[in-house]
């Protein structure tokens, strides 16, 4: 009889923790991960619309970003994959 009951409460035991251990990591939401990809200026200018950033508004000149960071492209390439997968300005302002 001690037997069965210390084989009950061994089992009342490994559930207790399966269900501790099952509560805790429902709580844990896995961190978002930005793909890597190629990007193009387009893309990346969107991006940076959809954040506010002042890059991706004209030059004062009436250039699009578009069209500047296709420009600029030919002397100094835009890091358009990290532009594109920019969560913050701030984090796009550290791409170039």
């Amino acid at each position: 009889m001690r037997a069965a009951a210390l084989s009950a409460l061994v089992a009342a035991i490994c559930m207790f923790a399966v269900a501790v251990v099952f509560i805790l990591s429902a709580g844990c939401a896995p961190v978002p991960v930005t793909p890597v990809r190629p990007a193009a200026c387009s893309e990346a200018c969107a991006k940076g619309d959809e954040l506010g950033c002042v890059w991706a508004t004209p030059t004062p000149k009436g250039a699009t970003c578009i069209e500047a960071c296709e420009s600029a492209n030919r002397i100094l390439p835009w890091n358009t994959e990290c532009l594109w997968g920019a969560r913050t300005c701030e984090e796009a302002d550290a791409c170039n």
